[in-house]
């Protein structure tokens, strides 16, 4: 615990550092941390939930933290980054909302904690309640714009004209790889078929 309050401490003057509104709400959630801990190792008391609290809640964090070093070294559309972003939804969801509540329900109905660390415990799942909200209104609008680009797709190659452009294209393919064949087996000296091999046929024959 100590560690983790050592964290807490220089990440809410980091927050309150470079202020911006969007840094409010995660001053909150880290005043709320840091009070649970100073609050355990003060009283020596429910130092386990404490413990499994932040545990649990911090699950997610090195998914999180990959996510961000990925979008700045410009692999934000990669297939890694979508499998990461996709974990990192999954774990926090589950850790703090499913698994999250059931703990919180224990600690509330258990009557040996102290009444600082139930009241802790509900202020630490509003603050989870209300990221779990803002992840989920974005998983449904990446993924509904996902989907809309991939009928968007499957609309335009499965109608006639987009099956005409498919079949264009896979025409301009074949030429072009039998363009790129045929040029590469004149430089290499093939039997390369056409024009310009029998050109070339003809002038090495007559240059021996």
């Amino acid at each position: 615990m100590i560690l983790c309050i050592g964290y807490f401490i220089f990440d809410i003057f980091w927050c309150i550092y470079f202020f911006e509104n969007e840094n409010l709400f995660m001053i909150f959630h880290h005043a709320v941390t840091i009070l649970g801990i100073f609050g355990s190792l003060y009283t020596e008391r429910s130092g386990t939930e404490v413990n499994a609290s932040i545990f649990g809640s911090e699950m997610s964090n090195p998914m999180l933290q990959i996510r961000w070093f990925m979008r700045e070294t410009g692999k934000k559309y990669s297939a890694v980054y979508e499998l990461n972003d996709f974990i990192f939804m999954f774990t926090f969801l589950m850790c703090r909302m499913v698994f999250g509540s059931y703990f919180m329900y224990c600690e509330l109905v258990h009557p040996e904690p102290l009444n600082f660390f139930k009241v802790g415990s509900v202020c630490l799942w509003l603050v989870s309640l209300v990221f779990a909200v803002q992840i989920v209104n974005f998983a449904v609008f990446k993924y509904t714009k996902m989907y809309r680009r991939w009928r968007s797709k499957q609309s335009i190659f499965g109608s006639p004209e987009g099956q005409v452009v498919g079949e264009q294209k896979n025409a301009d393919k074949v030429v072009v790889k039998s363009v790129n064949g045929l040029h590469t087996d004149i430089l290499n000296g093939g039997n390369g078929i056409g024009p310009q091999h029998d050109v070339r046929k003809r002038f090495m024959q007559n240059g021996n």
